[in-house]
């Protein structure tokens, strides 16, 4: 036995009879079972960086050398959490090296050698590649044994103008060799465009993934400042909060409108569920819980934020906000926020640029919530702006971080214009975006023009003739 393993064996064994359970994350290279019990330096996608916590459990994934969670702990404040792995850029060790990336194609943290990170990327592949197994349904009828006759499987008739019912095995078999081309083909599109498409669940799957939100919700519920949260489900949202239940009633519809509205701008088919289970909405009635929840579960300083969504890239959604401001305006930061968690479960993964993606979001909350005329009034702002500068800001299709408030107003003008301008190339243009193209070529592809001329029509349409990015 080598060294590292002893260490780790020696740590797995140290936790446990301090009551800490650990689950050793074991590959070849034993460097993830080295972390067990080690004080590491945690960088977040989020852009803060965890120093100096200690590992106390590291859960290994699906393909060997892969670690999917981690459970730390603040050796100076005693508070402990777990860390999914999408929310993890790199773990590195007290001396700065890294010791462990996170690794979008495994969906897992992975050793930075170059050498391992392209086997465990092979493995990925090939593991995707596989074809998934097929479960006879209930009551399928088993393999026959050598020499039993079998009756003959008879065709579908018609009667009466109607279709005599499938047997269950046969439609079975015939759904699974449905679900086997349809993996096959995201596979082929993956590594035809390096872009993974959302699979299609079964409606097993859906359940289980339901189950793990509840169980998200059954944690948060957990702390004594959260203990008034009450859950509202509908179709496809898991709404909590601790608002009066008058009042949090009040924006539950607004949820449900707003799926329906962007399901018709994207030509999604009614009553299909793009979710993992369901989408997860938080509306805090105080700042400060809301504040606490971002800490404590996302690791992330909420700062002066009024909402935040929280797009996992496994597929999860949680979206989060506080209820200190004026009711109609709640309504808007709730449908704003979840409306980024729908174009994320759109089609892939895939960004839009933020001036789309921000565009859609106060497009389709001004349109669900008519009782508040906050976007209305940034897009008068955002209008008189473009018309005394004849300008878009200068950064307006390039950021990716930050806008003015006014160019907020500037985004969902422009998306109202094109949406009006031909609702069939707006959808297009989305869809080549999130199948993979740059955004200039599908907004090229979709509607003919470059961004300068998209301005230059924009602005002529505005009042703002001459209108520069």
């Amino acid at each position: 036995m080598r060294l590292s393993e002893i260490l780790a064996l020696l740590t797995l064994l140290l936790s446990t009879s301090a009551g800490v359970w650990a689950v050793v994350a074991a590959d070849s290279t034993g460097e993830t079972s080295d972390l067990v019990g080690s004080r590491v330096n945690i960088q977040l996608r989020s852009g803060k960086t965890l120093s100096g916590v200690l590992v106390e459990e590291a859960t290994r994934g699906a393909l060997a050398g892969t670690v999917t969670k981690l459970r730390i702990s603040d050796p100076e404040t005693g508070n402990k959490s777990l860390l999914g792995a999408s929310a993890i850029k790199q773990i590195m060790t007290g001396e700065g090296k890294s010791c462990l990336i996170y690794d979008a194609l495994c969906k897992a943290l992975v050793s930075p050698d170059p050498e391992k990170l392209a086997a465990i990327r092979k493995a990925a592949e090939s593991a995707a590649a596989k074809p998934p197994a097929e479960v006879p349904a209930d009551g399928a009828a088993e393999k026959p044994a050598a020499g039993v006759r079998q009756p003959p499987t008879r065709s579908p008739k018609k009667r009466a103008g109607k279709e005599e019912p499938k047997d269950p095995a046969a439609a079975a078999a015939e759904e699974a060799a449905r679900r086997k081309e349809a993996e096959q083909k995201r596979v082929e599109y993956y590594k035809k465009t390096g872009v993974w498409l959302w699979p299609e669940l079964t409606a097993e799957q859906q359940k289980e993934e339901l189950a793990k939100r509840k169980e998200f919700i059954r944690q948060v519920c957990e702390r004594s400042s959260m203990l008034a949260l009450r859950l509202y489900e509908t179709q496809y949202f898991l709404f909590l909060s601790d608002l009066p239940p008058p009042q949090a009633a009040m924006y539950v519809p607004y949820l449900d409108a707003m799926y329906k509205e962007l399901c018709i701008g994207f030509g999604i088919k009614s009553g299909t569920n793009i979710w993992l289970g369901k989408a997860v909405v938080m509306a805090f009635s105080r700042k400060d819980v809301f504040q606490e929840f971002e800490l404590v579960f996302y690791h992330h300083p909420a700062g002066g934020a009024a909402g935040l969504a929280h797009l996992d890239d496994s597929g999860v959604v949680v979206i989060s906000c506080h209820c200190n401001m004026d009711a109609p305006q709640v309504g808007t930061v709730i449908v704003h926020e979840t409306a980024h968690g729908f174009v994320h479960r759109y089609r892939s993964s895939q960004r839009l640029p933020m001036w789309l993606n921000e565009g859609a979001a106060e497009w389709v909350a001004a349109r669900v919530n008519r009782g508040d005329t906050s976007v209305q009034r940034k897009q008068a702002d955002g209008i008189l702006t473009m018309r005394q500068a004849r300008s878009l800001g200068g950064n307006f299709f390039a950021s990716d971080d930050r806008f003015a408030v006014w160019q907020y107003g500037a985004a969902s003008s422009m998306t109202d214009f094109l949406i009006r301008s031909n609702p069939k190339a707006y959808r297009e243009m989305i869809e080549g975006i999130k199948s993979g193209k740059k955004w200039e070529e599908a907004l090229k592809s979709a509607y003919g023009v470059t961004p300068p001329e998209l301005a230059a029509r924009f602005g002529m349409a505005i009042g703002a003739p001459g209108l520069t990015p």
